[in-house]
């Protein structure tokens, strides 16, 4: 549930949600995963809809 009402933007962000969701979840961070910022990346072709993340 947590992760549903939190804006996640870097990987950094999902490690802390993910860590905090539970006593008992420890995020795993992988060297090769490649994140990117999708909110700017698709903002250049489309518009926010109100009430959507």
């Amino acid at each position: 549930m947590r992760f549903r009402r939190s804006d996640c933007d870097t990987i950094q962000q999902l490690e802390d949600i993910v860590s905090k969701s539970s006593t008992a979840n420890e995020a795993v961070r992988y060297p090769t995963w490649r994140w990117r910022d999708w909110k700017t990346f698709l903002s250049t072709s489309f518009k926010a809809i109100p009430g959507i993340r």
